[in-house]
């Protein structure tokens, strides 16, 4: 499942909301917030 399912942090939402450009970017963006779960 750790492979399959990915999510994007607050964090990174932030960071990615501060860009200037923002809505000139194509969604796969994305794929460079994404994080994948890591069991512990």
């Amino acid at each position: 499942m750790a492979d399959k399912c990915s999510f994007i942090s607050y964090d990174q939402i932030d960071e990615l909301l501060s860009y200037p450009s923002l809505g000139h970017m194509r969604d796969t963006i994305l794929e460079e917030f994404e994080e994948y779960f890591e069991p512990t």
